[in-house]
């Protein structure tokens, strides 16, 4: 066993309670908000989109993921973004712009569990994405955090091998973008 199995164990049984266990989230933002020394910062699609390109780029470039069953690419879900901030963040359009950075790379071919009705539970996605082929799953969550006058947010993923043994899921990933960068 590598000595990161045991870390990526622990972190996945901390993290994945908190970052995957909501339900399938969506809604849209432009909302400005007081930031450093009083200079208006803005949640933008912009910024968002941003945030989401340099989490799929350091995913699609990160060097220890599984290796493809077939040999080829890894087949990916990407499952639910959940917005746990006080604005409205699209995360449809989120979960969108990584599947396509994601199948556009070549390293991944997308996967989509079919008839999963609204709100499904993290685990039922999960099975479904096994039972479509999915390797790996995605998600993760926009949050905020306010201290003072300042006010930050914060974009993470987090990718899961769900390949195997219909119990075993183990965290290979994770990573989170903030904006404005401290």
């Amino acid at each position: 066993m590598s000595p990161r199995r045991p870390l990526l164990r622990a972190a996945a049984a901390l993290l994945l309670p908190v970052v995957l266990g909501a339900a399938l989230g969506c809604s849209s933002t432009d909302e400005v908000d007081d930031g450093p020394a009083g200079a208006p910062v803005k949640l933008t699609p912009e910024a968002l989109d941003a945030m989401a390109d340099e989490l799929a780029v350091d995913l699609i470039s990160f060097p220890h993921l599984p290796r493809a069953a077939d040999g080829a690419r890894l087949a990916v879900t990407v499952g639910s973004l959940t917005n746990r901030t006080s604005k409205f963040v699209d995360t449809d359009e989120l979960a969108r712009r990584l599947r396509v950075a994601f199948a556009s790379s070549g390293r991944f071919r997308i996967v989509e569990p079919e008839d999963l009705p609204e709100g499904s539970g993290v685990e039922r996605v999960i099975h479904a994405a096994r039972g479509a082929g999915a390797e790996l799953f995605v998600a993760g969550d926009i949050s905020e955090e306010i201290t003072g006058a300042q006010r930050r947010w914060s974009f993470s993923l987090v990718a899961t091998h769900i390949a195997g043994d219909a119990e075993a899921q183990e965290v290979v990933w994770m990573n989170s973008e903030r904006h404005p960068r401290p």
